[in-house]
């Protein structure tokens, strides 16, 4: 027998669970086509007749700020665009959150140091300086 599954039913098990009860299945019998405790068949299938209803109930505690598909775009944005600062990079993609929810976003998917920061761009004078000193050694000498 494969071992037993944990977590949330899923709509397909649930809508299993109403059809094989409705074919006269005892409880055990569809925990182990299911690969489910008893206990968890049973305590949906009450909840089925109490409710009318196969959707899960809603998980408690808050909500979370970042969500899916802003979760993506905040990756997609940070692996695109590296010299962009972070505050910038929030600002854009999820101006609702703080830094330190983005950077905990950006840590579960093992992007832990943000290497972007901001730099003085080069005056005309540092430019010209730079380009004769470059020309100057291009050889290596």
């Amino acid at each position: 027998m494969p071992p037993e599954k944990t977590g949330n039913l899923t709509e397909f098990e649930n809508g299993q669970i109403v059809a094989l009860k409705e074919k006269s299945r005892s409880f055990s019998e569809i925990g182990k086509i299911l690969s489910r405790p008893k206990s968890t068949v049973l305590t949906f299938y009450n909840r089925f007749q109490k409710l009318g209803d196969v959707k899960n109930l809603p998980m408690p505690g808050r909500h979370k700020i970042i969500d899916t598909r802003t979760h993506c775009c905040l990756v997609r944005e940070s692996k695109k665009g590296r010299r962009l600062p972070l505050s910038e990079l929030c600002n854009e993609v999820a101006p609702h959150a703080s830094v330190k929810t983005i950077k905990q976003a950006l840590a579960s998917v093992n992007i832990k140091k943000w290497r972007a920061r901001k730099r003085a761009f080069l005056k005309d004078e540092h430019a010209v300086k730079r380009l004769a000193c470059a020309k100057k050694y291009k050889d290596g000498t």
